[in-house]
């Protein structure tokens, strides 16, 4: 798991979007203690329960966060597969549609068991189905599951190699460092009573526009590494 510095990092420059839930109704007790516990891993997590407003159209609402969630945790107990229908199978159909649009070396879709029981055989396509996806046993020591449910999504995520993380801590450095040349130069010039169009500029202006150029290319790099937009950077930093 990342430390906390290099976590406010990913908050700064990827805040994911969510982990979507999917579970039945019985299973509501065990499913807030899954959502509990990686809330306080930093992930944010989509229930319906706590995620629909009144008056939302509940089916497209629904439709609209597993296609946008990070990962998609289907829950499996005796009491899904006790039920002859249940919208979970509408939101596994929806699940499925999206593990085909994901490359296979990406995880997203984690099943885990709540009780003792079978992975439903759903095909995902002509030669795989969910019971080809390795599951956790939650049932089994909750406490080791949901730190396995935990590393997963965090090792998922994004993966920081050093060059990433050297880029991160430089453009936070220069950063800090822009901050305090702006508020340098600005009172500069208020204690000198000078109009800054009348002067040739201070060398601490040379360093600022340097600076905010050597920053310019850290994020440009950074973005590519990461592939990700640029200006969902800047914007993550209030670029």
């Amino acid at each position: 798991m990342l430390k906390s510095k290099a976590v406010d990092y990913m908050d700064k420059i990827l805040q994911m979007n969510h982990v979507f839930i999917s579970y039945v109704n019985e299973d509501l007790s065990l499913v807030n203690v899954i959502a509990d516990y990686l809330k306080t891993r930093y992930l944010s997590i989509w229930i319906y329960t706590d995620n629909l407003a009144p008056g939302i159209r509940w089916k497209q609402a629904i439709k609209s966060a597993i296609q946008k969630g990070d990962f998609f945790i289907a829950c499996f107990s005796n009491n899904y597969l006790a039920k002859d229908k249940s919208y979970m199978n509408e939101e596994l159909m929806c699940a499925i549609e999206e593990l085909r649009k994901i490359r296979n070396d990406k995880v997203w879709f984690i099943p885990v068991k709540l009780s003792k029981c079978e992975i439903p055989d759903i095909p995902v396509s002509a030669v795989e189905s969910l019971t080809d996806f390795q599951f956790i046993d939650l049932y089994e020591d909750w406490k080791l599951g949901l730190e396995k449910v935990a590393l997963i999504i965090e090792e998922s995520m994004i993966t920081l190699n050093k060059e990433s993380l050297d880029l991160i801590e430089e453009i936070n450095k220069n950063l800090s460092r822009i901050d305090y040349l702006s508020q340098y130069i600005i009172n500069w010039y208020y204690d000198h009573g000078v109009d800054p169009d009348d002067e040739d500029g201070l060398a601490e202006e040379r360093e600022l526009e340097e600076l905010k150029e050597k920053v310019n290319d850290s994020i440009t790099h950074l973005a590519d590494q990461l592939g990700v937009d640029i200006n969902s950077i800047k914007e993550k930093l209030n670029i």
